[in-house]
């Protein structure tokens, strides 16, 4: 990502905490129920059920969820935003890679895939 895109991420995301409340968040382990913690958009907190599409965001290390750092749903509403700040040059770089790494010809993609994508 290039140093603007990064810029904009971080306000965005400090944006979108402050939004969200300035309350400390606490987990109990001994009663967290990640299934229903992953079942919604941790900003909007729209369900998994009502989107078209979503990613999942985790810290891991091999196959385990490491806690220093909460998972969470990044639903479509809030991926269409965070693309939207991403600078030409960072565009350009992932549209490259997927280009590169990921799939058909361009002129082929929409037909199989439909919409494009984009990696944030």
């Amino acid at each position: 990502m290039s140093e603007e895109s990064i810029a904009n991420m971080q306000a965005f995301y400090q944006q979108k905490l402050m939004e969200k409340g300035k309350q400390i968040m606490t987990i109990d382990l001994r009663t967290f129920d990640i299934n229903e913690w992953m079942s919604k958009c941790f900003f909007t907190e729209k369900s998994i059920n009502d989107m078209k599409e979503y990613q999942i965001v985790g810290q891991f290390r091999g196959n385990k969820l490491l806690i220093n750092q909460h998972p969470m749903i990044i639903g479509d509403e809030i991926i269409d935003d965070m693309a939207n700040i991403l600078s030409d040059k960072t565009i350009d770089e992932m549209n490259g890679f997927k280009e590169q790494y990921l799939g058909p010809p361009p002129e082929l993609e929409e037909l199989i895939y439909g919409r494009k994508l984009i990696f944030i």
